[in-house]
C-alpha cells in the first residue's frame, strides 16, 4: 500500500474564500456594512494567496453587494427622513 503524503505547498486551502462567502452572504441578510468590509478582506487576501481563486472572488463579489447595498440603504434612510 502506497500512502499519499500531504505536501503543504501543494494543497490549496480554501479557508478565507469560504470565510469571505459566508461574511458576504451574512451581510446580504444582516448588517451589511460590518460584514461586507470583513468578507472584503477575507477575499482579498484569500485571493492575494495561492488559495483557491474562484471562492475568493465569489466572496468578494458577494461582500461588495452587500456592502454597497447597506450603503445605499443607509443613505436612503438618511435621505427620506431629512425631508420630514
Amino acid at each position: 500500500m502506497k500512502k499519499k503524503r500531504s505536501n503543504s505547498k501543494n494543497d490549496k486551502s480554501n479557508v478565507l474564500g469560504i470565510l469571505s462567502i459566508v461574511f458576504g452572504s451574512v451581510g446580504l441578510i444582516i448588517f451589511g456594512f460590518i460584514f461586507g468590509i470583513v468578507g472584503l478582506v477575507c477575499g482579498i487576501i484569500g485571493h492575494k494567496k495561492d488559495e483557491n481563486k474562484t471562492l475568493s472572488i465569489i466572496g468578494i463579489i458577494l461582500s461588495s453587494i452587500s456592502f454597497f447595498l447597506s450603503l445605499f440603504v443607509f443613505f436612503g434612510v438618511i435621505a427620506f427622513f431629512s425631508f420630514l
